[in-house]
């Protein structure tokens, strides 16, 4: 007889294959699932114990199979009652599952497994009846149930074949397939009462684990609502039970009523006691029938005397990292399994650790178990410490390859055993024996730089590892940051650092821990590279000019900057040329004190104009005119009543003028293909609805992109996409609960946005709520709200929003680094011309309490031309801004013309003190190539947005504040110019 694999060479160290050949036994291992339990149908031979379940020397046996003999109906379940758990993989049919390797060659033979482990058949003509398989109480007990009724007066096998195995991959053996039941299913059809095939526990069984549900198997489908009136489990003192009905299998998506579960509560059944199952006929069956029960109790089991371990953890983990093994405790491991008040002095508790085997033949997926077990010195409740010091190998030869572990243990006396328990699956149990590294920094576009570029006043430190991070510190310029989040896929991101205006680069240290508490080496360093900083040069008579692109923020090498004192002249007057350097900048020296006017033009990009700014350096974007878009596309997951949708929010959405993506009535769940910007971090928010909302909560569901699934895990946003390319996201919506409503309407009055035509809006106003996402660019979406008309252009407001990510809940992720404390609450006009006026109002976050800000934005039209111009136009807009007086606010009028070809020139004029007309000459470029002639559009915008520095100054301010921190914002109606 062969020895059980399970006793012998784990512990030596001996190798599975070279026992298997010196032996003569079967050949064990197939795929790996780190939990146990779920076959995967590749022919498993070891397989992770399941919850519940046994594992025993020799070789699986067969302690009884139901049903057997006449008189049953063709809806009958077929049940197989192991004495240990099986093999999932050696049950289900057919498959290709490793054969015994030649002797001392190293081939694998293979055989081919015509049938299930365990089948059941037509007795006459030898044919398996397909059927379901369903393992119960940890896979000891395998369920059959056929697929269509059987066909009547016919005789049925039930059979286990040789091939099937146990859970540590010993066969169940012999030379042909074991019939262990026989049956008729011959009842006569007018006979509408029902039975019991079997109870599980089985009748008159014996040392029963404590932690069992019971199971009532009948003949039939029962009515469901009545097995709860007519089951009755108690003790043998008479004693009645607590506990609760359920029926767990289904037959295509509706439950099988023929499968009862009792669930006693507490869980653990009292120890060393007789328990009784009692049934009567209130239990009833369609058709007027009920149950058929031979006698009361109808069964009667006995429990152990000591309940299952309570846990099992790696005792020497590192803290913050549980059942973790690492290079620090993989040489000296320790398991700790607790064990219940039960236990007595003697007992043995058996541990295992399952892991990803790379000695066996076939893939390197093939699971296996190492086995240590320790004696207990005392009774009680108490924590035991098993040593499998040297069990798992060495850092350089380790017994199990990298990846998943899982640990399995159950309490032994004697001859008898408790059902095994597992580790936590929410502490991931993982064997990791390599040291991260750090891949890269920022976007696709930077490959393995450690320098990150960055246009924001605080940076968001993102890159890549070679493996997902447990921890990282990064420490640059005084400040530390920690690590927000990290995905599987190596991709990390930290919480912001704060940079203000700087225009230098910053040094910056990187210390990375991965999830197994492996320390790199080495900290990683590197540079965060300012962008879009327009602020003082800290050079008297210098100025400098840096251009770099938009999309991958790398710097722009041979742009042409065009300065001129004061505002734009025709013929321009007193201007100076000069040409980016590798670096992107370039530099003026000996320039008089006052305003100039930059003028910055690339080949492949957009023009960018900065009029009349006091500033003396200037950091730009150029928009290229090719690849700058990425898309979002995918699916909102939520279950949608009759007219509602989704509001998708990206902080990425590349068009000024769009909030949220709304999906349409007629598909509400799929997310439309939307321009993003590309190679930057997205955080997708949503809700879902009936919008425009009429009333307050305005939405019933919601998804945090970084708050992950659940709304509990911190997540890292959706990675960088590349121009060009598109990110398919699927966001999964969770109940509204946890949301704020605003603690009180305001009236927004859009009469106060001159140049709106308020006489013929188009709809009612639109509320969003946003949140400026410290860090990152843009804004996202965070709540939706609704207005109602009141007297003339006025509006009540009023709307609520997320509280995901706001720390409101123990355990929550807290975005607050990202998002500060407050939120925008923007409420949207447009009138059937085309203008747009924007209202923006604080909205504190902890509170709903709202702030008032800015009035509603007038809007900047544009006054048509008279005639066509020579070469570039004076174009005349109308300042409605006035933020006099308003701390800490800045706004900004943009010119945006578009010549025929789509090549965009963007014009940023600070606003100054009064309003009325304003004359803009756009800059004459003489013989530099500019946009081409004929028609132009031009386009007004008016941004009015917080300054985040103590500066406070329409000359020190960072570009993307313009769209980040937004509390304002107006466009006015394109007008057409003639350009020869």
């Amino acid at each position: 007889m062969c020895p059980n694999p399970r006793r012998g060479r784990r512990l030596a160290g001996v190798g599975l294959l070279a026992a298997v050949a010196l032996t003569g036994c079967d050949n064990i291992t197939r795929a790996f699932n780190p939990f146990g339990g779920t076959g995967t149908g590749a022919g498993s031979n070891v397989q992770v114990i399941s919850v519940g379940g046994d594992a025993v020397d020799g070789r699986p046996r067969v302690e009884q199979a139901f049903p057997t003999g006449a008189g049953w109906p063709i809806t009958v379940p077929i049940v197989v009652v192991f004495n240990e758990s099986v093999n999932r993989d050696s049950v289900l049919p057919p498959t290709t599952v490793p054969g015994i390797p030649g002797q001392g060659t190293g081939e694998e033979e293979e055989e081919e497994i015509e049938t299930a482990g365990v089948f059941l058949r037509d007795a006459q003509n030898q044919q398996e009846v397909p059927a379901t398989y369903d393992f119960l109480l940890g896979d000891r007990v395998v369920l059959i149930r056929p697929t269509t009724p059987l066909v009547a007066a016919t005789g049925y096998e039930v059979v286990v074949a040789p091939s099937l195995r146990d859970a540590d991959g010993v066969r169940f053996g012999g030379t042909e397939p074991d019939v262990v039941a026989d049956f008729l299913p011959d009842e006569d059809p007018s006979i509408v009462d029902g039975g019991i095939v079997t109870t599980l526990p089985l009748d008159t069984q014996r040392n029963v684990i404590r932690e069992t549900p019971l199971y009532l198997i009948f003949t039939k489908p029962a009515q469901p609502a009545t097995v709860d009136d007519g089951l009755q489990l108690r003790d043998d003192r008479g004693s009645v039970i607590a506990g609760g009905v359920t029926f767990p299998l289904d037959v295509a998506g509706v439950e099988d009523p023929r499968i009862a579960r009792f669930d006693p509560s507490p869980a653990a059944l009292e120890g060393d006691l007789q328990h009784e199952i009692v049934v009567d006929d209130r239990i009833t069956f369609p058709g007027g029938g009920v149950l058929d029960f031979a006698r009361t109790p109808f069964a009667r089991f006995t429990t152990l005397p000591f309940t299952a371990p309570q846990s099992v953890t790696v005792g020497n983990a590192l803290v913050g990292f549980p059942d973790k093994v690492n290079r620090q405790n993989l040489d000296a491991l320790q398991i700790d399994v607790a064990v219940g008040a039960s236990a007595a002095a003697g007992d043995t508790v058996l541990a295992r650790i399952y892991g990803l085997d790379p000695e066996t033949v076939s893939a390197e997926d093939d699971v296996n178990f190492v086995e240590r077990s320790t004696a207990l010195a005392a009774s009680g409740a108490q924590t035991v410490s098993v040593s499998f010091s040297s069990a798992l190998g060495s850092i350089d030869t380790p017994r199990f390859s990298d990846g998943a572990l899982t640990l399995a243990t159950q309490l032994t006396r004697g001859n008898v055993h408790s059902g095994f328990i597992t580790s936590n699956p929410t502490n991931a149990p993982e064997q990791d024996t390599v040291v991260p590294t750090f891949t890269g920094a920022g976007s696709v576009a930077n490959g393995v730089s450690t320098d990150l570029a960055t246009d924001q006043e605080s940076v968001v430190f993102f890159g890549r590892a070679s493996e997902r991070l447990g921890t990282a510190m990064l420490t640059a310029g005084g400040q530390m940051v920690e690590l927000f989040a990290s995905s599987r896929d190596g991709l990390f991101v930290l919480e912001p650092v704060g940079l203000n205006l700087r225009t230098t680069p910053l040094d910056y240290q990187l210390a990375i821990t991965d999830v197994a508490g492996n320390l790199a080496t080495t900290a990683f360093s590197g540079r965060i590279l300012p962008r879009g900083v327009i602020t003082d040069s800290g050079m008297a008579g210098t100025v400098v000019v840096e251009a770099y692109d938009e999309v991958t923020l790398a710097p722009i090498e041979g742009a042409l900057v065009q300065l001129e004192p004061g505002a734009p002249a025709k013929p321009p007057s007193g201007h100076r040329l000069a040409r980016t350097d590798a670096t992107g900048q370039a530099e003026f020296s000996g320039v008089a004190v006052g305003a100039n006017t930059v003028t910055i033009v690339a080949p492949g990009y957009g023009l960018r104009t900065l009029l009349e700014t006091s500033a003396t350096y200037v950091s730009l974007p150029l928009r290229p005119l090719t690849g700058a878009t990425a898309s979002l596309a995918g699916t909102a997951g939520f279950m949608p009543s009759v007219g509602q949708t989704a509001l998708v929010g990206s902080n990425l959405l590349d068009d000024v003028a769009s909030r949220a993506v709304q999906t349409a009535t007629g598909d509400p769940t799929s997310i439309p293909t939307t321009a993003i910007r590309p190679q930057r971090l997205q955080l997708l928010t949503a809700f879902a609805g009936n919008f425009e909302p009429t009333g307050v909560p305005t939405f019933v569901s919601q998804a945090c992109q970084m708050c992950g699934p659940s709304g509990m895990t911190a997540t890292v946003p959706s990675g960088p996409v590349a121009a060009g390319e598109t990110t398919t996201e699927a966001v999964a919506l969770l109940p509204a609960s946890l949301t704020r409503a605003l603690s009180a309407p305001y009236t927004v009055d859009f009469s106060l946005a001159g140049g709106l035509d308020t006489a013929n809006l188009v709809g009612t106003p639109s509320v969003r709520v946003m949140a400026g996402i410290r860090g990152m660019a843009g804004q996202s979406l965070f709540g939706v709200g609704l207005a109602q008309a009141t007297a003339g252009a006025m509006y009540s407001v009023n709307g609520a929003h997320s509280l995901l990510g706001q720390g409101s809940v123990p355990g929550e992720p807290n975005l607050r680094p990202f998002v500060g404390s407050v939120m925008f609450v923007s409420t949207e006009a447009e009138d059937s011309s085309g203008n747009v006026s924007r209202h923006v109002r604080l909205a504190v976050t902890s509170t709903g309490v709202t702030a008032p800000g800015v009035t509603a934005p007038g809007i900047p039209n544009i006054t048509p031309p008279a005639a066509a111009s020579t070469g570039s136009p004076a174009v005349t807009f109308t300042d409605r801004l006035d933020i006099s007086g308003i701390s800490g606010v800045q706004g900004f009028f943009e010119l945006i013309a578009t010549d025929g070809a789509g090549r965009p020139w963007s014009l940023l004029r600070a606003d100054d003190v009064g309003t009325g007309p304003v004359l803009v000459q756009l800059p004459d470029l003489g013989s530099v190539t500019g946009l081409a002639t004929g028609t132009w559009t031009l386009e007004a915008q008016a941004h009015v947005f917080l300054t985040l520095t103590s500066r406070f100054s329409a000359a020190q301010f960072a570009f993307e504040e313009l769209r980040g921190q937004q509390i304002g914002w107006a466009r006015a109606a394109s007008v057409d110019f003639t350009v020869n």
